[in-house]
Parts: structure tokens; sequence; C-alpha cells
């Protein structure tokens, strides 16, 4: 199913660049860079707590369009600093094409994440086995091992059940999931 967001971005991939770009003065600075190596942990540890903090903010704003995209947008605003830290970050905008979402380049390793929301329609079983067969499928073209799988649940739950960790081994490839 083919929603707002995945549509316009696909259609003009600048618009999602233009949409993260709006949302890096809200963040804090990077931690996760040490010494020219990305902590990808750090990285991810740290959007979550920054998450928790200000995600009913950005869902609240009325200048913010694309609303059921708003983390996915904020975490692609938060990896693009990345970038100013001598990475590249690539994007992924075609739905249903079983690409990744982020792809980051930083050192000469490459960081691959997936990107799923749980509302309330879904269940956090599915959309999580859902996203390790697509991520796994994808890290073989990728020509890598390792990638995380982050699971924004949109419902109605506290905190407490939303932020969990969980590290997989599905066909020789590493997945670190995040829920939050």
């Amino acid at each position: 199913m083919e929603n707002a967001y995945h549509g316009a971005a696909r259609s003009s991939p600048l618009l999602l660049h233009l949409l993260t770009l709006s949302r890096q003065p809200d963040l804090p600075e990077r931690e996760w860079l040490r010494h020219r190596k990305l902590d990808v942990v750090t990285l991810v540890d740290s959007f979550f707590v920054w998450w928790r903090r200000h995600a009913d903010a950005f869902r609240r704003r009325d200048d913010t369009p694309y609303r059921e995209a708003v983390p996915q947008i904020v975490f692609m605003a938060w990896v693009q600093k990345v970038v100013n830290g001598g990475g590249e970050v690539g994007r992924e905008f075609a739905l249903g094409r079983g690409r990744i979402d982020v792809v980051i380049h930083f050192a000469g390793k490459i960081h691959a994440f997936e990107l799923k929301r749980v509302t309330e329609h879904d269940s956090l079983e599915t959309i999580r086995e859902e996203g390790i067969e697509q991520t796994v499928g994808y890290l073989d073209r990728l020509g890598t091992s390792e990638a995380w799988l982050l699971i924004f649940d949109e419902r109605p739950l506290s905190w407490e059940q939303k932020l969990w960790r969980e590290e997989v081994e599905v066909e020789g490839k590493r997945l670190h999931l995040r829920g939050g």
C-alpha cells in the first residue's frame, strides 16, 4: 500500500532532502563521531533518547507535512549530520522495491537502516518479521552482512513498551533491531 510520503518522495527526492534539512537545526551535536569513526550504536541510542523527549512535539507541529512519516524524516535529518562529518547518506525513495531506507557510507564502511512504522492497525510482530525479511534480502544486494531495523511504534503505548532492542542473526546476517 502506497502512502503519501513514499509517493511524494519518489516523485521528488529533493523534497525529502528539504524536509530533513529543515529539521536539522532542532537536533543536538554529533556525539557519535569519534576519531573519524562512526559509532552506530551511539548514533541510534542517542536518537531514541532524543526521540522519546521530542516525538510528541514533532507530531503536533502544524507545519509538518506527511505526518505519518515524521519518525522517518526526523531520523533521516539526524543521520544527515553524518555527511557533514565526512560521510555520505543515501536515501531510498521507491516503495515496494525491497530497498533499504537509509545507507550511510562512512570511513569505507556501509551502515544500512530499514525504517518501519507500527500503527494501531498493525501488529508489531508482523512489521518486525516483514522488516527482517526485507532487510536481509537487501543486504545481499548491498554486499554487507549487518544492518539496522528501526521500528517506530505509533500505537498509544507507554515509552517503556515502545522502547526495546534485539539482536538477531538470519542467514548469516546480523541485524540490530530497535523499537521506539
